[in-house]
């Protein structure tokens, strides 16, 4: 059987795999676990053929085997699918299959046949809040809003980087850097918000002095409302289609209001 874990949110993508790894260990003593990397390497190819024993071989002492495959995406889905069709019929042989993506059309029947499809998109600011609020408090630390919503603008939906820092707290250390900085959370708020753009342009500079320009615009589109929302989905197709950079965008949107 097959478990296809995908979505760009890694680290909960991650906690989730080693959910899985803990259980089967817990239910199959002394169980090995087996590692398969497909990315574009000279070791693809060695992986893909210890990949097919692994599907094949039987043993008389082990009952049950597991299995962990990255970079499905980085191969050519000829040699791999019915390596993986087979998997799925085998109740002896468990697969974990993780991505940063939904894998391309060609692999839609994981979707159906796979034993688990768990998809891990990037969080909301809520969830992330939320996540700074738990982790904390599993640190017994106690941090006050302005801290953690430092933390949401100095690392967006990156979990990892937000734990790190989490961890250095615990461990005494500060974080001068957020307050060296501002407060990023402000700071895009004042250029989201509707009012005068004399208010806005410097809001917009001083984010810009110290953050990358993409990472400010994808943070203010998630925060959008129904109307902001089309605005910054004309942008997006605008910045991809060449026509303006993320900066010029973000300008647009500070003087348009």
């Amino acid at each position: 059987m097959i478990l296809y874990l995908y979505g760009p949110d890694s680290y909960r993508r991650r906690q989730k795999l080693n959910w899985y790894l803990n259980k089967f260990r817990e239910k199959h003593s002394g169980l090995t676990i087996s590692s398969f990397d497909l990315s574009s390497s000279a070791k693809a190819s060695e992986d893909l053929s210890k990949l097919k024993d692994f599907s094949t071989s039987q043993s008389l002492f082990v009952k049950a085997k597991l299995g962990v495959l990255d970079n499905v995406s980085e191969y050519d889905g000829k040699e791999l699918i019915p390596i993986l069709k087979s998997i799925l019929e085998t109740k002896e042989i468990t697969l974990i299959i993780s991505e940063d993506k939904k894998l391309t059309k060609e692999f839609d029947f994981l979707l159906k046949q796979s034993f688990a499809v768990e998809v891990f998109e990037e969080p909301t600011m809520a969830e992330i809040l939320s996540f700074i609020k738990k982790e904390a408090t599993n640190r017994k630390l106690a941090l006050d809003k302005g801290v953690a919503e430092n933390l949401l603008g100095m690392h967006g939906s990156n979990l990892w980087g937000i734990v790190t820092d989490l961890d250095k707290l615990a461990l005494g250390g500060k974080l001068e850097e957020h307050f060296e900085r501002g407060n990023f959370f402000d700071l895009l708020m004042k250029v989201k918000r509707v009012g005068e753009a004399r208010y806005r342009l410097p809001a917009l500079e001083a984010l810009l002095n110290f953050e990358d320009a993409a990472k400010v615009f994808n943070m203010i589109a998630s925060q959008a409302d129904v109307i902001q929302k089309r605005q910054m989905a004309d942008y997006d197709a605008a910045i991809k289609s060449g026509k303006l950079d993320y900066e010029e965008a973000l300008l647009e949107l500070a003087i348009s209001g």
